[in-house]
C-alpha cells in the first residue's frame, strides 16, 4: 500500500512524498515507473549521501559496492567525491546517461546509500558541483526554485520517496494522473 502526501511549498515548487508498506522490490518498481514516465532527457545527475546498507546482508553489501564501482568505471559516467569527514567520504555527486543500465542501478543506489537524489539537469555538471555540497543545508525545492532541475527525485533509507517539481512545467493534475497510471501498471 502506498501513502501519498502532496505539499505546495511555493508557487515554484511542490513536493509529493510517497511511503510504502510493501516490500522494497515492489515499492521501487513503482518509483522506477514514475521516473521513466516523468523523465525524457539523455542524462541524469545524482547525489549520494553516506553509504548505508543497513537492510543489506554482508554479501549484498559487497555485491552492491562492486556493482556501483564497476558502473561508474564505464565511459560517460562520473562519480566524484564531494565532502570528506576525516578519511570518510560522505557526499558524492554523479552523472550517467539515462539508459537501461543506469535505470537498473538506481534501486542499488537507493539501498546502498542513506540518501539518493536524482534528476534531469537544467544546468551543466560544473554548476551542479558548486551547489550540491550545500544540499544538506537546504531542501529539495531549493534545486527546483533555483532552476537546477524541473523535477527531482529523492529516496531515503527509511523508505520515503519524494518528488519535488516545478508546477509550471508539471501541473498538479498531470502529476496525480501520472502517479495513478504508474500504480495501475504494477
Amino acid at each position: 500500500m502506498f501513502y501519498m502526501n502532496m505539499q505546495p511549498i511555493s508557487n515554484r515548487c511542490e513536493v509529493i512524498t510517497i511511503e510504502s508498506t510493501d516490500s522494497f522490490a515492489y515499492a521501487v518498481s513503482y518509483y522506477m515507473r514514475i521516473l521513466q514516465a516523468l523523465t525524457t532527457k539523455e542524462k541524469l545527475f545524482f547525489g549520494f549521501y553516506r553509504q548505508n546498507g543497513v537492510g543489506l546482508s554482508r554479501n549484498e553489501w559487497l555485491q552492491y559496492d562492486a556493482a556501483i564501482t564497476n558502473f561508474f568505471a564505464k565511459d560517460k559516467r562520473v562519480c566524484k567525491d564531494i565532502v570528506k569527514n576525516k578519511n570518510e567520504i560522505y557526499l558524492w555527486a554523479a552523472n550517467a546517461p539515462r539508459d537501461v543500465d543506469t535505470l537498473e542501478m538506481i534501486p542499488k543506489f537507493c539501498q546502498y546509500y542513506l540518501h539518493t537524489l536524482f534528476f534531469e539537469p537544467r544546468v551543466d555538471w560544473e554548476a551542479f558541483l558548486t551547489v550540491y555540497p550545500l544540499y544538506m543545508k537546504t531542501d529539495l525545492c531549493n534545486f527546483v526554485e533555483k532552476g537546477i532541475a524541473d523535477i527531482l527525485f529523492s529516496y531515503d533509507d527509511d523508505g520515503v520517496f519524494s518528488i519535488a517539481f516545478n508546477p509550471e512545467r508539471f501541473s498538479h493534475q498531470r502529476m496525480i494522473t501520472e502517479l495513478e497510471q504508474c500504480k495501475l501498471l504494477l
